[in-house]
């Protein structure tokens, strides 16, 4: 969740770099540089459509632009004039985004660093001013395709990192050159470039150019791709760049789950090892203690497969779907729990995972979900689990993700018989003060002056306040952050209320492994200390924990510390964390119920 004010600060990143200071020169007639349209999509579905021209008017650069665009907000339109000299280094202009009737006007400003923005919102009657402690060279307003054209200047065998508005940085990786079929052109094959940036740690920008000109761009946290017309054909290309559900192994099964939890229908997956995909429940004492045996000694039947360990897979913050995907425009795929539940089959282990209510194929509203929804949703989902007749209802575990690692305990700690409890990125305490975090530090990286962040946090803490208490939330909100909070008042007041951790003490005998990835920026290892030694201190003596360096909230390897290594095609969960996973839940499972203490300690590997 994102404030407004923050989300005001990102619309606008100036790339700085070298200086150039802009040639006095006289007037002189416009010569056009570039003009076209760009066709927008947004998770595949066409969106609206950004004209432009690029012209060079003699003292500077113009690019003026209008765009209607359905995004996520509603129906956006986009209109403005960038004015920058040869080298795209911003001197002036104004930017107007209108969403549902209101306008946010940006203007650039000339100033002792080159340029600053003032930005005019038309819920508060001051106007707020950002400041760069250097020099901008390249300026990029709130979603305009147009602005991103200097990225193909960008080409180079080399990485590069520049600073993006007020002082952000935007890592440029190294450029490749793809071929592209495009028959519209006339030719079967075109060679284009493509320029991949991440900026500020939150957003990755993928450009794809013809020499200097800009013909394609996606932005992963949109999911928004635009194509200029007559490179239509990259689209397709733009739009599948992401992962597809790994294969799953020939020796396991994935069989269609219906579960009734309360008012809705959870569509769920069972994942077990082919050779327990026919079990059927025992009717008898006889069928239950082995094969039939003829009167000569012949044994008429094989076995009866033993029942197996399993675990429960609950997913993360937002609405997601069974394999752990989030639903929703430019969000990650990853398929974590798909994948962990692959990696637990493999190990002998069954489990079930759900769609959340509202998301694949489960009934439901999730925006009228809360904290005890989701707990109950889950209490119903091991229920079922249970009465699988491959599964043993002795030896279930849970394993909750970020969110699904607070829900856990809450059903373990009112569910007999819970055998392990695998808590991966858990959040240790309330959300509010995870979010106003993963705030502080978005703005940092941004740029933001501290006084600008002191105020955002003022204001979000003002916020969540009310949330919680059931008052009447600050007259400084945008009209786009109260619909927001009214849609999800009932889960975020049963989040801020909730006190994290609070069931440890009753869970005091069974193992426990808590994980989180060292370059997780949604949760922080120190929530995962918490959660240890919330458990540690209740008195249980088998917790197993561990962090993994490199690994993000995703237990991918992150290579920039960013969520914008989500949106890599290549990014894949960790070996050796699911190894571990898989590990701990076998050994945890495995043991009687009268195993002690002594007897249980956590794998070796983990402590």
């Amino acid at each position: 969740m994102i404030s407004a004010a923050l989300t005001a600060a990102v619309n606008l990143a100036v790339v700085s770099g070298g200086s150039h200071a802009l040639a006095d020169r006289p007037a002189r007639a416009e010569t056009k540089i570039d003009a076209g349209v760009f066709a927008i999509t947004v998770a595949g579905r066409r969106a609206g459509r950004e004209s432009f021209e690029i012209v060079d008017t003699g003292p500077a650069l113009e690019v003026r632009t209008r765009a209607t665009v359905a995004l996520p907000a509603g129906l956006t339109t986009i209109r403005g004039t960038l004015r920058a000299d040869s080298d795209w280094k911003p001197r002036g202009g104004t930017l107007e985004t209108t969403t549902r009737g209101r306008t946010i006007r940006v203007t650039l400003r000339p100033s002792a660093n080159g340029v600053e923005a003032a930005t005019e919102l038309p819920w508060r009657s001051s106007i707020s001013f950002t400041r760069p402690s250097a020099q901008p060279d390249l300026y990029f307003g709130a979603n305009v395709i147009a602005h991103l054209t200097p990225l193909c200047r960008e080409t180079s065998a080399k990485e590069k990192t520049l600073t993006a508005f007020p002082a952000a940085p935007l890592r440029i990786a190294p450029s490749s050159v793809r071929r592209y079929p495009l028959t519209k052109l006339g030719t079967p094959e075109l060679q284009l470039t493509d320029v991949v940036a991440d900026l500020a740690q939150s957003m990755r920008i993928e450009a794809v150019c013809d020499g200097n000109k800009l013909v394609a761009a996606r932005l992963s946290n949109l999911d928004l791709v635009a194509v200029r017309i007559s490179y239509e054909e990259l689209a397709s290309a733009l739009e599948t760049r992401g992962r597809g559900k790994p294969i799953l192994s020939t020796t396991l099964v994935e069989l269609p789950r219906k579960v009734r939890a309360g008012d809705a229908t959870l569509g769920c997956t069972l994942l077990l090892p082919a050779t327990h995909a026919e079990m059927k429940r025992a009717r008898s004492a006889r069928t239950a203690q082995g094969p039939g045996v003829s009167p000569g000694g012949l044994t008429l039947r094989p076995p009866p497969p033993t029942p197996l360990p399993a675990a429960l897979l609950l997913g993360g913050f937002g609405t997601q779907d069974r394999d752990g995907n989030s639903v929703g425009p430019g969000d990650s795929h990853l398929f974590f729990l798909a994948v962990l539940a692959a990696k637990l089959g493999e190990a002998g282990v069954a489990s079930l995972r759900c769609d959340d209510r509202g998301a694949g194929q489960s009934t439901g509203d999730f925006r009228r979900v809360t904290l005890d929804t989701l707990a109950r949703d889950a209490r119903a989902a091991l229920s079922a689990l249970r009465h699988e007749p491959a599964v043993d209802p002795a030896r279930v575990a849970i394993i909750g993700h970020t969110e699904g690692a607070i829900v856990a305990p809450m059903v373990a700690a009112r569910t007999a018989g819970v055998r392990a409890l695998a808590l991966l990125a858990p959040p240790g305490r309330p959300l509010d003060v995870v979010i106003i975090d993963q705030e502080q530090a978005s703005m940092r990286r941004f740029g933001l002056s501290q006084a600008e962040i002191d105020a955002n946090v003022v204001e979000l803490r003002a916020t969540y306040d009310a949330v919680r208490a059931g008052k009447r939330l600050p007259a400084s909100l945008s009209p786009a952050e109260r619909r927001g909070i009214a849609e999800s008042t009932p889960w975020l007041r049963s989040e801020f209320r909730h006190r994290p951790l609070a069931e440890a003490g009753a869970l005091s005998r069974i193992p426990v492994l808590v994980t989180a990835g060292g370059r997780d920026v949604q949760i922080a290892t120190a929530d995962a200390e918490i959660t240890r030694d919330a458990f540690v201190n209740g008195g249980n003596r088998l917790v197993a924990y561990k962090i993994y360096p490199e690994l993000n909230d995703q237990f991918a390897v992150s290579k920039s510390g960013s969520v914008a290594d989500y949106s890599d095609p290549r990014a894949q969960v960790d070996p050796a964390f699911l190894e571990d996973v898989a590990d701990f839940v076998s050994k945890a499972t495995a043991r009687a119920p009268t195993t002690t203490a002594a007897q249980a300690q956590p794998p070796r590997a983990l402590r």
